[in-house]
């Protein structure tokens, strides 16, 4: 009887053992997998990050001439988009761009090793990313709010 307990104890530890090998095995390929496709993640989130400046300084120019505009041919002021949202959206993007090209810097390098510990880094460092892109977004949602309200004023 001792012995048939000791055989199903070994086969349950043993089946056990396997599960968790198993599990380690998914979260590795998974791993991986974020490793890989960091080159792609990092070039969009630059690309986003462009058109997204060329539109916050097309708003503040915008913003800028009627300023001057109004002024010149004595009409009342009218608001423009809050300089604030603008500068918030600004910062967002230049704090964004700037871990994302001090993470990228590895990634981009001539030799094979230093690019996969960077793609790694930046696996590692996929919370901090997540965080200064929930900034942004932030950011993006108070200059749209902010834009809605100087296109509802000049109407």
């Amino acid at each position: 009887m001792a012995e048939v307990i000791g055989i199903v104890s070994s086969g349950i530890a043993i089946a056990q053992l396997a599960g968790s090998v198993g599990a380690v095995a998914i979260k590795l390929s998974g791993l991986w997998q974020e490793v890989k496709d960091v080159p792609e993640t990092i070039q969009y989130i630059m690309n986003h990050l462009s058109i997204l400046g060329t539109i916050v300084n097309e708003m503040e120019t915008i913003g800028n001439n009627n300023s001057l505009h109004d002024s010149a041919a004595g009409q009342p002021h009218r608001p423009s988009p809050s300089p604030l949202a603008i500068q918030q959206c600004q910062m967002a993007c230049k704090d964004l761009e700037n871990l994302v090209r001090d993470l990228s810097v590895d990634i981009e390098s001539s030799r094979k090793r230093k690019r996969l510990m960077g793609k790694v880094a930046v696996v590692l460092k996929k919370d901090t990313l997540a965080n200064y892109e929930m900034r942004l977004q932030s950011s993006v949602q108070l200059l749209s709010l902010a834009h809605q309200v100087y296109t509802t004023s000049t109407v």
